[in-house]
């Protein structure tokens, strides 16, 4: 999609902005039971921040959907697991739906590189991983070594 848009943009510049959405979903945060699945997932989000900003360029916005939705996966999940009052009518899919009509619209311009979610009633903005903090310390140009040692990081 990336090779598309960039070519179209090169050929004529859009008079709009064109919209993408990456789709993932809750489980990239992790489930028991189901880490290969959760890191997929947590991959669709970093390749849609790192397309916002490849792309933004050429006038295109690069979205994640994280829909949360009563369905068949969430059903085949052990009930221990399953979150508490889930039900189709309370979390079926058709809740959702706003949201990736909402982000492909005009209403939508300059929203680009987020992660948004919706289901049922509870609208979310997904932060991305970022530094909490940094602790520096200075490391001398002229030699191999000299930068953190174990007990260092223990005493930071």
């Amino acid at each position: 999609a990336s090779q598309h848009w960039k070519a179209r943009y090169e050929e004529e510049e859009f008079e709009r902005q064109r919209s993408f959405l990456g789709v993932s979903s809750s489980a990239a945060i992790g489930w028991a039971g189901q880490p290969n699945y959760a890191a997929a997932k947590a991959g669709v989000l970093g390749l849609t921040r790192n397309c916002a900003q490849e792309l933004e360029r050429y006038n295109v916005r690069v979205n994640s959907l994280w829909p949360e939705a009563y369905t068949r996966m969430y059903k085949s999940i052990p009930e221990e697991y399953q979150p508490d009052g889930m039900t189709d009518e309370t979390h079926g899919p058709q809740l959702v739906a706003p949201l990736p009509a909402f982000l492909a619209s005009e209403e939508a311009t300059d929203i680009t590189g987020c992660t948004v979610g919706l289901g049922s009633g509870e609208l979310s903005f997904i932060s991305d991983p970022d530094r909490e903090r940094k602790i520096i310390k200075e490391v001398p140009a002229d030699t191999k070594t000299g930068g953190w040692t174990p007990e260092q990081i223990a005493d930071s």
